[in-house]
């Protein structure tokens, strides 16, 4: 009895590494290669590809998008709504454009170099080298950060969907399970929220020992 052959979703090398076409298209087909299932996209992801400079290069992009899409919105979006954008953007909108573009970036290169590199002494037996690792950690935090123009929640949203990136790209690049993957990536995000709850609570007054006023 012949087994049905099911189809399987092949994805090519990130559009980004492989195609010859323009920026914008090339990032934008790795985006629309990587959101819906990030699993295949890492699964069929040279381990190698062409080294950290691209996917750098691949994050200083998506922050130069998403630096442009916040000064758009402040400028022709929100004084619909009636939130006026401040003075300086409207009339400096090529630095604002710059200014983020750079802070973003080494914001989030100085993140992905430090965690890749925690992530990698974590991972003990690696298959493939420190720069693998940093390749999952920079693209995925170069599609998440597109997501930072939506407002209140853009930041949340772009960490936890570039956590959730490197989890499933560190299972398929560096062949670890998913809960080391998650020990990995999760460690260093939730001791720094563990910290930075501790360091709140100093400053707030304990219960029973709060500040009386002094009487006059």
């Amino acid at each position: 009895m012949e087994q049905e052959t099911v189809p399987q979703t092949v994805l090519s090398e990130p559009a980004w590494e492989k195609s010859s076409a323009g920026i914008v298209s090339r990032y934008f087909a790795t985006i629309k290669g990587m959101i819906p299932r990030c699993d295949f996209f890492f699964e069929k992801f040279d381990p190698v590809g062409n080294g950290a400079r691209s996917a750098t290069i691949f994050l200083a992009i998506g922050s130069f998008f998403a630096a442009l899409a916040h000064t758009l919105l402040a400028v022709f979006v929100l004084p619909r709504f009636g939130i006026e954008a401040c003075q300086g953007i409207a009339q400096n909108a090529a630095l604002h454009v710059t200014v983020g573009t750079i802070g973003l970036t080494l914001a989030i290169l100085i993140a992905c170099v430090v965690s890749a590199f925690i992530q990698h002494l974590l991972l003990s037996g690696n298959r493939f080298s420190f720069v693998t690792t940093y390749r999952v950690a920079a693209y995925s935090f170069g599609v998440a950060v597109i997501f930072s123009i939506i407002p209140l929640y853009g930041l949340l949203l772009t960490g936890f969907l570039g956590y959730v990136y490197q989890i499933y790209g560190l299972t398929q690049q560096q062949k670890v399970t998913g809960n080391r993957a998650c020990f990995a990536v999760l460690l260093i995000p939730i001791i720094l929220i563990l910290a930075f709850t501790l360091w709140y609570n100093s400053l707030l007054p304990l219960p029973g020992l709060g500040f009386r006023a002094i009487p006059k």
